[in-house]
């Protein structure tokens, strides 16, 4: 019997972490979804956060 890293299976090299933004609109992450899924992109995990801060400048200054 094999050690358990015999039931693992290469694979090509994986993208560890990309950024996207998107507009704040219904359907966008879905429709990003579904390119991903259409283009054999496997999604294992994701995050969001608001980017406002990021994008916008402060009007205050």
């Amino acid at each position: 019997m094999g050690d358990a890293s015999d039931a693992i299976a290469p694979m090509g090299v994986p993208v560890l972490q990309f950024s996207v933004f998107l507009q704040n609109r219904a359907g966008s992450l879905e429709a990003l979804i579904q390119l991903l899924h259409q283009s054999r992109v496997e999604l294992l995990g994701f995050s969001v956060q608001d980017s406002r801060d990021a994008t916008h400048r402060d009007q205050r200054s």
